[in-house]
């Protein structure tokens, strides 16, 4: 039995060299569309993608081109066609929005996924068989929403009102509003939901929740939100509310709550699926990825300008409380 291991870790080993040598194969240039909604999720990408494949042997510049795109949902259409024009050999795209569009314009072209649920979304027939040419990872956002509320719960436990900013146009809108009013209900909290597609509607949406009379908020789950984080961050503060969101750096900008998994390191990942599609590996054959370790950050700075005192018991679960 050992020798057979040794002699299949061998195997894989040359295998591996052999890919690498073909990646670094004299001519041969290798070319990635990437797909989005806000040029910050692209640069994010590229800061965390670009240094790992050069590491597999494809360097942006000698044998790599990326070509970019991004725009609002109703661009998402046109801006996927544009990409395939460039025939790429793999598409990253990232965000639900993303992915529904590419998906539903391509299903030759290899995609590697950092979205929600594909199976839910209907592009992949499983996680560990997806078939068809979707792969990547799947970080589940809308699944941590019930999470995400349940915190604001612990963290003000004598709240009443809980709202929830979400895309109105959005394939996980449908399971998102499923997931915060079971989880309202559980907790015994009113919840209104306000909605903003773009950060024009984003006053707007605030003053939906200031109306209701909401002493706390979930940010949904959405690369453009993300990417605003700062903004929503001064209208909650003007609307004396706590916010909890999506990603632990969140939490670093603003938030009450940041709670996720490490976004960075998954985007890393990804250029592991790119490489491997590039050496000729079938898209549907790979196994899409679940995130397995979590982060939960308090920002104390921001409980102290809202006036709340954040329980103890949430403070010894942190992994990080900022001071």
């Amino acid at each position: 039995m050992i020798g057979r291991r040794a002699a299949l870790g061998a195997a894989a080993a040359t295998a591996f060299v052999e890919w690498r040598a073909r990646a670094q194969e004299a001519g041969r240039v290798y070319r990635i569309g990437h797909f989005g909604v806000t040029e910050r999720s692209e640069q994010l990408t590229r800061d965390r993608i670009v240094p790992e494949l050069e590491t597999l042997g494809f360097v942006l510049g000698r044998n790599l081109v990326i070509e970019g795109r991004h725009g609002s949902a109703a661009e998402l259409p046109r801006l996927a066609r544009e990409i395939l024009l460039g025939r790429p050999d793999v598409i990253v795209a990232i965000g639900a929005q993303a992915l529904r569009a590419m998906s539903d314009t391509t299903t030759s072209v290899p995609i590697v996924m950092f979205a929600d649920d594909p199976v839910a979304m209907g592009v992949a027939a499983s996680l560990a068989r997806p078939g068809g040419n979707v792969t990547g990872v799947a970080n589940m956002v809308v699944d941590l929403q019930a999470k995400r509320l349940d915190l604001l719960r612990e963290a003000l436990p004598s709240i009443t009102r809980v709202g929830a900013l979400l895309k109105a146009i959005s394939p996980t809108r449908a399971k998102l509003e499923a997931e915060l009013a079971a989880s309202a209900a559980r907790a015994g909290l009113a919840l209104t939901i306000a909605y903003a597609d773009d950060a024009g509607d984003f006053p707007a949406a605030f003053e939906v929740l200031r109306a209701a009379g909401v002493q706390a908020t979930v940010i949904g789950p959405d690369p453009q939100f993300y990417a605003a984080v700062d903004r929503l961050v001064a209208l909650a503060g003007a609307a004396r509310l706590a916010l909890s969101c999506e990603w632990p750096d969140m939490a670093r900008a603003g938030c009450l709550i940041g709670y996720g998994t490490d976004q960075l390191a998954m985007r890393a990942r990804l250029a592991q699926y790119v490489a491997r599609i590039l050496r000729g590996a079938n898209a549907g054959d790979l196994p899409i990825e679940q995130p397995t370790v979590f982060e939960l950050v308090l920002n104390l700075r921001t409980a102290r300008s809202l006036g709340v005192a954040v329980p103890p018991a949430l403070l010894a679960r942190a992994d990080e409380v900022i001071e």
